[in-house]
């Protein structure tokens, strides 16, 4: 580790920092030196760092004392994103949580937390978990199945969304069909689901896909009665409601052989870190599913699950039922 990393690492660098680009008045620098249990040489090095960085700093003499002023200690750079430029930002934060263990990173953290919630309509992760959801859902098959049915609907429902469209659906094992207006397709508890404006009852509904039977137009105006930050809501409730994440924590043998090339799903808060004892430990969180197995037992013994106990028993009983198909 060169000198730069050696401070960058230091978190005793970065509480000096922020202590000094937080000053909001002219301060004693004898009361900064006790505060920061520094000597002038120390402080003095911390100030020019902050020049170089293009802070202004000035310290006055009086009879008395030398005082620090830090002319713009709440100074704040705007960076603009275009939508594409967000997307491809928002793409960088699970390389970003590898970072977890450094000290700068939790003020790091805040801000993107911040961030995304101001531009929540605008979130790549769910998103991308549902598009991927549907691709997958494209993809042909060789013996004709329910699955090719899912297509053909999800296919339809955009067509919808995107055509603003009433539609009738029909739902397995009821005799009556349902006027909906549909208003976005996502992935939620491991499937494809509807979310619409119910035209009776005026109401936001959720429809997993698996359960309907048919869908066609309903040939009926109809003006949305709720917003796009209302839907986005209506789901976010749902996923509070539902959530069944796990965190995952595994020893890595080979970080040469891991990687995190899981299709369709998002690995949530993801973190590298070495233990006292040398050895890689890696941590997300992640809806467990069958590709999560698959991946799991491609590992192999590159890996160890460490927590929670409960997936090692999980996997042993998917592998094992998998060999039985297979035989």
């Amino acid at each position: 580790m060169n000198h730069t990393q050696t401070m960058l690492a230091d978190e005793n660098f970065w509480n000096v920092v922020k202590y000094l680009t937080t000053l909001k008045e002219k301060t004693d620098i004898q009361f900064i030196l006790d505060e920061l249990s520094l000597n002038q040489t120390q402080l003095y090095s911390y100030l020019n760092f902050l020049k170089d960085v293009g802070m202004p700093i000035e310290i006055y003499e009086t009879p008395k004392a030398k005082l620090l002023e830090v002319s713009y200690a709440q100074k704040e750079i705007n960076v603009k994103f275009n939508l594409f430029e967000w997307l491809c930002f928002q793409a960088t934060f699970p390389t970003l949580a590898n970072l977890e263990q450094q000290p700068y990173f939790e003020q790091l953290k805040n801000k993107l937390t911040s961030l995304e919630e101001q531009n929540k309509e605008h979130d790549l992760f769910p998103a991308l978990e549902t598009f991927a959801s549907k691709v997958q859902s494209y993809t042909p098959h060789v013996v004709a199945s329910d699955a090719c049915l899912s297509n053909e609907i999800v296919s339809f429902l955009e067509e919808a969304i995107l055509e603003k469209e009433v539609i009738n659906l029909k739902l397995i094992n009821q005799t009556h069909s349902i006027k909906l207006y549909p208003r976005k397709i996502v992935f939620l508890d491991g499937k494809l689901n509807i979310v619409a404006e119910g035209i009776e009852d005026k109401c936001l509904t959720n429809i997993s896909i698996e359960s309907i039977q048919s869908a066609h137009d309903a040939q009926v105006d109809w003006t949305p009665m709720f917003s796009a930050l209302e839907i986005d809501d209506f789901i976010a409730s749902i996923r509070a409601i539902t959530e069944n994440e796990v965190r995952i924590v595994l020893k890595v043998y080979s970080r040469e052989k891991f990687n995190t090339d899981l299709k369709h799903h998002h690995f949530g808060n993801q973190c590298m870190f070495t233990n006292p004892e040398g050895d890689h430990i890696w941590a997300a969180s992640i809806e467990p599913s069958d590709e999560l197995y698959d991946w799991l037992s491609e590992l192999g013994k590159d890996i160890e699950i460490l927590d929670p106990i409960s997936l090692k028993k999980d996997l042993l009983k998917y592998c094992e039922e998998k060999l039985k198909k297979i035989a």
